[in-house]
């Protein structure tokens, strides 16, 4: 359980965003299931089998921070 809490207190890290945009893209064949298991972690990401589906939570990320940088 300390694992999961860790995940999910240790907020928006750049790889995160980087996944979460491969995987919205539709590269998310070119991404590991160990890559996206902290995404699945903090509730960005459903994984059913080997398609992944970003939450409203991640979708809510990758608007707040791709808004952010530009």
């Amino acid at each position: 359980m300390r694992a999961f809490a860790d995940k999910v207190l240790e907020g928006v890290m750049d790889t995160d965003l980087d996944r979460l945009r491969m995987i919205d893209l539709g590269k998310a064949s070119a991404l590991s299931r160990d890559a996206v298991e902290p995404l699945v972690q903090k509730g960005w990401v459903d994984a059913m089998a080997d398609t992944y589906l970003i939450t409203i939570p991640g979708r809510t990320v990758i608007e707040r921070y791709t808004a952010a940088r530009a």
